[in-house]
């Protein structure tokens, strides 16, 4: 459920799915696929003792 979400709104982790899905993948493998990022995504947040900026700096978010 968390990895659905993530995709949906994390524009890196949804340029990760978006590029697995143009690369021929069925959606559930791109979903599976996210979920190691997101983790790595997670731990880097908790040993860092910091919160999600939801608009990181120098990342353009415009979507077709």
């Amino acid at each position: 459920m968390s990895a659905f979400i993530a995709i949906r709104f994390n524009p890196p982790l949804q340029d990760k799915y978006d590029s697995l899905r143009r690369a021929g993948k069925h959606a559930k493998v791109a979903i599976a696929a996210t979920l190691p990022k997101l983790l790595v995504l997670a731990n880097a947040f908790i040993i860092d003792q910091r919160k999600m900026d939801p608009k990181p700096r120098g990342y353009h978010v415009a979507r077709k």
